[in-house]
């Protein structure tokens, strides 16, 4: 158990967050009431949403866990609408704290940029040809304006994809974390 935990955190302190996120994931879903896994996994998260979980899980494992629970008062009053701590027995009955829209939503602003991005650059093709065809360095200068543009939507398409793959993480360990807390609370396993 501590092996994988360890290779987490040797990971998180060589700079490899990608590495130590993959590997303290792998841990908190293998021994999700290890405090130590749940409190590294804490370091690797990328929102505030994924530190509460943690928290919220670390308050559970140790209520008397003063780092978490000031850690987790200061975190939900940057966060309004969120809920208060809670006890176990909340925590095995909460609602994921992940929004199921969030990728829906950030594909399609990213779909809206590339649209304006493209546009702009019709424009400018257009505008360009249209008042001075014979002007070779001018168009020369757009198409190079044309592969930047490029670029930046080869950059945001990369930065969705990347997005689109942690939210999936985040959402599993949510899932994992709901399901682990639902199977603890009597009710039973699904």
């Amino acid at each position: 158990m501590d092996d994988l935990i360890q290779q987490g955190v040797n990971a998180y302190k060589s700079g490899d967050l990608v590495a130590a996120r993959s590997l303290l994931t792998a841990a908190v879903k293998q021994y999700p009431d290890n405090e130590r896994a749940w409190g590294w996994m804490y370091n690797v998260c990328a929102s505030d949403t994924e530190r509460i979980l943690c928290l919220k899980q670390i308050v559970r494992i140790n209520p008397k866990n003063e780092n978490a629970n000031e850690s987790l008062l200061k975190l939900l009053g940057k966060a309004p609408g969120l809920p208060n701590p809670v006890n176990s027995q909340d925590v095995q009955s909460s609602a994921p704290l992940i929004n199921p829209n969030a990728p829906r939503l950030t594909k399609l602003f990213t779909t809206l940029i590339i649209i304006v991005l493209l546009l702009g650059q019709a424009w400018l093709l257009y505008r360009v040809d249209k008042l001075d065809k014979a002007n070779i360095s001018l168009q020369a200068s757009l198409e190079q304006v044309s592969s930047q543009f490029q670029s930046q939507i080869n950059g945001l398409q990369a930065e969705l994809d990347a997005t689109q793959r942690e939210l999936s993480v985040t959402s599993s360990l949510a899932e994992n974390a709901n399901r682990y807390a639902h199977c603890h609370s009597g009710v039973g396993c699904y």
